[in-house]
């Protein structure tokens, strides 16, 4: 198993078949499940937990579209931890004027409204990082990945304040 696409027979894009990768994942992670492994040897039950181990964190980050846009970005030699882009001016100032609309909500139908303007905009970030990918532009796709980076913050704060 050369990465996490090829645990679950997926191609290597951004755009996967979550019914595929569900699938592949329930089968695996049955039949390498720790408790399918008590007539093996000591050494044998650590090597399947450790397969067990990797088919969980492959999944948890190929199901999630942040992680999966990081590790595609890793798979091509980008770590987009360590590499700063220049975000263009307009995203900058969408990112202080909904900092600011969230500053001044007070009810729950604000947050709300302010968090329905964010996932569309992160529904637009998700089909540029697809296309991104798609065209290997890796460096555009670098780009969406920190934005996208954003406003997932930004939505998991809004999410806080609406428990």
């Amino acid at each position: 198993m050369n990465n996490f696409f090829d645990i679950f027979q997926l191609d290597k894009t951004f755009d996967i078949n979550y019914n595929i990768l569900e699938k592949n994942y329930r089968n695996l992670a049955s039949q390498y499940h720790p408790d399918r492994t008590t007539m093996l040897s000591a050494f044998e039950q650590r090597q399947q937990m450790m397969l067990f181990t990797t088919i969980n964190q492959a999944y948890e980050t190929l199901k999630n579209p942040l992680s999966r846009a990081n590790y595609l970005l890793k798979l091509n030699g980008i770590d987009a931890d360590e590499k700063h882009t220049n975000i263009d001016s307009d995203f900058l100032i969408q990112q202080m004027q909904w900092h600011e609309e969230l500053e001044t909500a007070q009810t729950t139908e604000e947050y709300k409204s302010i968090n329905n303007k964010i996932l569309m905009e992160k529904q637009e970030i998700i089909n540029k990082l697809t296309d991104d990918f798609a065209k290997s532009n890796y460096n555009s796709a670098l780009e969406n990945f920190q934005r996208a980076r954003f406003i997932y913050k930004l939505l998991e704060e809004i999410n806080n304040k609406l428990e």
